[in-house]
This record gives structure tokens, sequence and C-alpha cells, in this order.
């Protein structure tokens, strides 16, 4: 078990060092973003409307949408580059070589999806960080509002980096999948992709409208009059389904790779 546990340390800690750069770019722009953001007031700008000119306002109102345009679309190329090094490191050259060593295939997959999980969670803290910094820095009525609803954008935030996770885990599992498609992996790893998600949102929409009528069963009064521990309740236990179904996922992930690779 100990050796086990030193050769998928010595994996995940080789692919962290082949992905960092890239990663620690998307990171660093992201914060580059909100810093930027920050030191040229643009909520301010836009909060006060009748002391600048229509053209600054405009100009304004145009980097805001950039600037949030840009967060997601860096926490999706974050993804796209993860499940791209997913595929290259496993399925083409240089997993023969990853293959060859002392070894088993749940320990190289899981080395994969462990640091899929890091730099996700990297990519999302800096998206936080960099929104803390627009809204200190930049100040405006923004600012206000963020720090009478710090809890709620906390919990907004633990809700979004777990769908991250997930989407990680999803793709890594659709880039399998996707492979066994011989001339249209594309097309495959697409097709596998939007069909997992759609399971996943039913199953989780089914689910979760079955806990609020438990809830009603067993609380009095309406939904926005129950306690805040119960909205709590509800976020620990989605956790715990997101962490069971990433698991699902990578025992599948590891299955098929290792089905494909006992047939070749």
């Amino acid at each position: 078990m100990l050796e086990k546990n030193k050769m998928l340390k010595k994996l995940t800690i080789y692919e962290l060092k082949k992905t960092w750069k890239t990663v620690a770019l998307i990171c660093g722009i992201i914060l580059g973003a909100g810093l930027f953001m920050g030191v040229f007031h643009i909520y301010s700008l836009t909060d006060n409307r009748d002391a600048i000119s229509e053209t600054m306002y405009d100009i304004a109102t145009l980097i805001t949408f950039l600037y949030m345009m840009l967060i997601p679309s860096m926490v999706v190329l974050a993804t796209v580059f993860l499940s791209k090094r997913y595929y290259k490191s496993l399925y083409m050259s240089e997993g023969y070589f990853s293959f060859t060593l002392p070894a088993s295939v749940t320990e190289v997959v899981s080395s994969k999806m462990l640091v899929g999980v890091i730099w996700v969670i990297a990519t999302m803290v800096s998206a936080c960080i960099s929104l803390f910094l627009t809204l200190v820095i930049g100040g405006g009525a923004i600012k206000d509002l963020a720090t009478g609803d710090l809890g709620y954008l906390f919990w907004v935030w633990v809700v979004f980096m777990g769908l991250a996770i997930v989407n990680i885990f999803v793709c890594n599992l659709s880039v399998t999948v996707g492979r066994l498609w011989t001339k249209h992996k594309l097309i495959g790893t697409v097709l596998c992709f939007g069909c997992l998600w759609t399971v996943i949102g039913t199953l989780a929409g089914i689910f979760n409208y079955i806990m609020v009528m438990i809830a009603c069963y067993v609380t009095t009064g309406p939904i926005y009059d129950w306690p805040e521990e119960a909205i709590y309740v509800f976020l620990a236990v989605d956790v715990i389904c997101a962490g069971v179904l990433c698991y699902i996922l990578n025992r599948v992930s590891v299955a098929v790779t290792d089905r494909t690779l006992n047939l070749e």
C-alpha cells in the first residue's frame, strides 16, 4: 500500500511539473484582469454616469462586460487545456511510457484526475481573488453590496467550485470514451460530454426536488421562511453527492482505459 501511494505521489508531482506553467499563465491573466479593473475604478465610473462623459461611460461598460466574460472563459480554457493534456499524456506517445512504469492503471489515471482537480481549484481561487481585488480597490456600489452578502457569495463560490471539479471529471471521462470512436474522436467526446451532463443534471434536479419535499414534510412554513441551517444541509448533501459522483467517474475512466489497453 505504501509503495502504491509513493507511485501515485510521484506521478502526480510529475504531472504538476508538466502543467504548472500554462495554468500559472491563466491564473496570472485572471489576477491581472482583477487588478486592472480595480485600479481603473470601472465600477465606480459606471455608478456615477452623470459625472463622466458618455464616451467614458461606454468604455467603462465595455471593459466591465469584457472582464465578466474573461473570468469564465479562462476557467473553461484551463479545463480544455487539462483535458487535452489528459488525452495526450494517456493515449498518445507519452501514454506508452506512462503504462510501462511500475504503476497500475488506477494510479496513472487517478494522478491525472488529481492534478486536474488541483489546477481547477487554483483557477477558481484566482477568480475569487480577482473579484476581491476588483471590489476592494475599485470600490463603488457593488463593494457595499458584496460586503453585506459575503456569506451568500461564499456559498455561491463553493457551488461553482463543486461544478468545476465535477466538470473536469466529466471532461476526462468524455475524452476516454471519445477515443473509442477511432475516426471521429472529437464527435464522440462532445456527444459523451453532452449526455453525461444531461444525465447528471436530470438526476441532480430529481434528487434536490426530493430533498425539498422531505424538508417540506419535516418543517413548517414556506420555503423562503426556512431556517438558514436547512440551506447548509442541502449544500452539504450536494457536496457529498458531488464527491461520490467524482469517484464514480474516475472509476469508470480507469475501467474503460484498463479494458481498452488489454484489448490492444
